[in-house]
């Protein structure tokens, strides 16, 4: 029996993760130093197509940024503190620019905006032996499993 929501994906287990600390994400870390080892599941699993070509990075790191969507210059957006407002290029409807529906439809060049908080971790390069000490006391195994398929 599932009694709490369960989130498998890479992408929504790094958001959990930032809203601690790697302390208490070790499995993070663990990833990490699979990517500097260059394992073929852990590899594949990222879909970048320069790691799933045998390249290995030397070092590997992880920040932390804050995430906003972008905001719409209208007047309730004006008024949020600390928030970016984009102009936008594209819209539908009245070429004006007056029409209500063609400013509710516009379309911003960014949708995302991003600033930088800090370090989550600092840069780890391969066979670092804190990073080995640190993954062996969460038991964590420290060759890569080949056979283990993710997908």
């Amino acid at each position: 029996r599932q009694v709490a929501p369960h989130q498998p994906r890479l992408d929504w287990q790094m958001w959990f993760a930032a809203l601690g600390n790697y302390q208490h994400n070790p499995w993070l870390i663990n990833l990490m130093d699979k990517i500097l080892e260059g394992c073929d599941p852990v590899m594949n699993l990222l879909g970048d197509s320069r790691l799933a070509a045998g390249h290995v990075p030397s070092k590997v790191r992880a920040q932390l940024y804050h995430y906003d969507f972008t905001r719409l210059n209208t007047t309730w957006a004006r008024r949020i503190p600390n928030t970016s407002i984009e102009a936008s290029k594209e819209s539908f409807g009245d070429d004006t620019g007056h029409s209500l529906w063609a400013d509710f439809f516009r379309f911003p060049d960014n949708y995302w905006t991003r600033t930088y908080v800090r370090e989550y971790t600092m840069a780890i390069e391969g066979n670092n032996t804190s990073v080995t000490a640190f993954l062996d006391h969460y038991r964590y195994q420290r060759r890569c499993d080949r056979t283990r398929r993710w997908g």
